[in-house]
């Protein structure tokens, strides 16, 4: 699906590692609700752990290396700071070197159409002040992204991937499980219609 915002947590890669050190920490990200995610406790993490997780995963250093490094260490500066957890200084200037090195971020510096840069700089003065006390940096999502570019006048496009998952998160909420026959038909019927759409 790729990226639907220029934000830490704006895209699938982020999402997926978000979920990898969920389950690194041997917890479940939505334990009692679909729609209400656990906050991981302050003293929760552990950073040796995750890297260790990241690396059996897959067998190799994937998750740690080059751009898909930078964006784990920006996903998990977010997740920390959100929970109110400590960052060492170690930790703290790996996530910042993160942030400078975005190669998004990098892209186009001369006319930073997307604003990555904007927020990687947003993101780097908020570690450098962080002090342990919960901090939220705000991230749209894509149902979000996707309802303002419907609503506005000058319609974004998206990919049947993203749209599908809009449609399988309202079905959610309507109680629909993602493995059963109606959400399976929800799914199909919006391709059919997707398909039949398509200029």
């Amino acid at each position: 699906m790729g990226w639907w915002s220029d934000d830490i947590m704006g895209g699938d890669t982020p999402l997926d590692l978000q979920s990898f050190i969920y389950d690194a920490l041997g917890l479940e990200q939505y334990p009692n609700d679909r729609n209400k995610e656990l906050i991981i406790p302050a003293d929760g993490y552990d950073y040796k752990k995750i890297v260790k997780y990241l690396k059996d995963r897959d067998g190799d250093d994937y998750w740690l290396k080059s751009d898909t490094g930078n964006i784990f260490h920006q996903v998990l500066g977010v997740m920390m700071m959100n929970s109110g957890a400590t960052i060492n200084k170690t930790l703290k200037a790996k996530m910042i070197k993160a942030a400078k090195n975005d190669e998004w971020a990098n892209e186009g510096l001369e006319d930073n159409d997307e604003g990555r840069r904007d927020k990687m700089d947003a993101f780097i003065t908020k570690l450098k002040a962080y002090d342990g006390n919960p901090t939220v940096i705000e991230s749209k999502g894509l149902m979000e992204t996707i309802f303002k570019g419907i609503a506005s006048e000058e319609p974004k496009v998206f990919s049947k991937q993203q749209v599908i998952y809009c449609v399988s998160e309202v079905a959610a909420k309507l109680g629909y499980t993602p493995t059963s026959d109606k959400m399976k038909e929800f799914n199909l019927a919006t391709i059919d219609w997707m398909d039949e759409n398509e200029k």
